[in-house]
């Protein structure tokens, strides 16, 4: 018993004399931490990019879908695909997904349809989402209209100086100032 206790006194007595951390160790510290900020920080941006560029796709694709699906019903020439299928409705509102996102201040029937991230729009037969936060500048298209270049698939294009963000959200063929997804 006499050695258990002597043992716990020389221990506290090791930890006793420790009074604090040097300044080089704090340095030290920090600066790893920075170290793994610098590399962690960009690879996070990058992955949120990712997913907010997902949802768009998603919802170009569903988007697509239903223009593919105005076609076979209408036929291309006869189908007005900006004021769809319907009488009175658009492809926005026929796809049945924009009603809590509209923008009441767009007069433009076929504009002002958003989410948090992107704004959506019909340009000809072309389908178009825009980044919306600013300094983030790029956007996506699609088209089921067989005579566009967005036929079938994703286009990106990259408005922005500093960053190649069609890159960033996974694009990798470039055509023509183009991005395309492989």
């Amino acid at each position: 018993m006499k050695k258990l206790i002597q043992t716990i006194k020389d221990t506290l007595s090791v930890f006793q004399s420790n009074k604090g951390f040097t300044l080089l160790e704090l340095l030290v510290v920090v600066l790893i931490i920075g170290i793994l900020a610098s590399i962690a920080l960009p690879q996070y941006e990058s992955s949120v990019e990712k997913s907010k560029a997902s949802e768009a796709l998603l919802i170009l694709k569903s988007l697509r879908d239903q223009q593919a699906v105005c076609y076979l019903e209408k036929g291309e020439g006869h189908c007005d695909c900006e004021s769809g299928c319907g009488e009175g409705d658009n492809l926005f509102t026929y796809a049945n997904m924009f009603e809590i996102y509209a923008d009441p201040e767009c007069e433009d029937p076929v504009c002002g349809y958003a989410t948090k991230d992107f704004t959506y729009s019909i340009d000809g037969d072309v389908f178009y989402a825009n980044r919306r936060t600013y300094g983030t500048k790029y956007y996506l298209s699609t088209s089921a209209d067989k005579n566009s270049y967005a036929y079938n698939k994703f286009v990106c294009s990259n408005e922005s100086d500093t960053k190649n963000y069609c890159k960033i959200i996974g694009f990798t063929k470039e055509e023509n100032g183009n991005w395309y997804q492989p």
